[in-house]
């Protein structure tokens, strides 16, 4: 199906999503979109906490575009 997250400003789509409550993440294996204020993360393996901070993902995109203390990784 078609999910969309919202947490504040961050907002990610994807087809498919689970959540860990336990570890408190969100993961996709599926083509996903993450919108930020001016960022965009593009990919299709991605983990985040429940704000929609990324933890690691596969998309290309460097760690420095984000704030938070577990930043992107490249698998």
């Amino acid at each position: 199906g078609n999910v969309r997250v919202v947490s504040g400003p961050r907002v990610l789509k994807t087809a498919r999503l689970s959540m860990l409550p336990e570890k408190a993440v969100m993961k996709t294996n599926r083509g996903f979109l993450l919108r930020t204020p001016g960022k965009e993360l593009k990919g299709n393996l991605l983990t985040t906490d429940i704000f929609l901070n990324p933890l690691n993902s596969d998309s290309p995109i460097s760690a420095s575009l984000f704030s938070s203390p577990g930043g992107v990784t490249e698998d």
